[in-house]
């Protein structure tokens, strides 16, 4: 269990030291750096994605879950996400926070296929 906790400890911590957006000068420029920080989010979350496929590789049944799973994951991180842009009610800081929910919810998907589908329950 500590393994598993300083492993996924680690994995964040490698993956937030990529992107510093706190430090732009004003919103459109945390915007653009968003952008990229979305793109690797979702580049990461495919690459986790796909070597779940891969270790499931003979058990069909498993693969067509999986696949179902994060269709369904897709359609309500853009349900919420656009949920919470409207709360907002309009500026420049709407589009920041609907960027961070989509960073958020992809960064605790990229961690929960891991989990779930790459670690095992013994902890190795």
């Amino acid at each position: 269990m500590k393994k598993s906790i300083l492993t996924a400890s680690l994995f964040l911590f490698i993956y937030a030291q990529e992107f510093n957006c706190e430090n732009k000068a004003n919103t459109y420029a945390i915007m653009d750096c968003q952008k990229l920080e979305i793109e690797a989010s979702k580049k990461m979350l495919n690459k986790y994605f796909n070597r779940s496929i891969e270790r499931y590789g003979e058990d069909k049944k498993m693969i067509a879950y999986m696949k179902k799973s994060q269709k369904v994951w897709e359609s309500y991180m853009d349900a919420e996400c656009s949920a919470l842009y409207r709360t907002i009610g309009g500026g420049t800081i709407q589009g920041i926070v609907g960027g961070n929910c989509i960073i958020d919810m992809t960064k605790r998907r990229t961690h929960e296929i891991w989990e779930n589908y790459l670690t095992y329950g013994d902890s190795t």
